[in-house]
Order: C-alpha cells, then structure tokens, then sequence
C-alpha cells in the first residue's frame, strides 16, 4: 500500500505543520533582508566629524560636525533632535 494514498496516513498532522514551517520560512527571509539592509548603516553614526562649515541640513542621518577651538574649556552641551533629522 502506497503511504501517499493510505486514509491512515495522518494528512492532518501534515496539513498542519505546513502554516508553521511557512512561518518559520517567512522569518528567517525578513531576518536575512533586514540584516543584508543593515548591514551598511552604523548604529554608532559617523566615525569622524564633517567639516564644521557643513550646514545641518547638509549632514546625513548619523553624521555630526565638531570644532574644538570654538569652546577649547569649560562644560559643553551637546543636544540631540531626532525630528530634526527625521
């Protein structure tokens, strides 16, 4: 008797199981696009400041400009808008 055809077979169990490996299969295609996509930005942003003439609108999402001997002493403030950069 060929098991394919046989009522005794469990088609059930094997109906079931399908929606499940389905899902495992979709998951580990979206884990492996969303790390191929990120895998060129950096969660830290830029290594290196742009030149500090650059205009704000001009830097790119992570990017950021630095020039110490505007304020060579004392406290400084550093203010992060990410609506800004939105």
């Amino acid at each position: 008797m060929d098991p394919r055809t046989s009522a005794n077979h469990g088609t059930g169990q094997r109906t079931r199981q399908r929606p499940a490996v389905a899902a495992l299969l979709g998951i580990a295609c979206a884990a492996l696009l969303a790390g191929l996509t990120m895998a060129n930005v950096s969660f830290l942003g830029a290594k290196a400041p742009a030149p500090f003439e650059t205009p704000p609108p001009a830097l790119e999402r992570g990017e950021f400009t630095w020039s110490p001997p505007v304020a060579p002493a004392g406290p400084i403030l550093v203010v992060v808008s990410l609506e800004a950069h939105a």
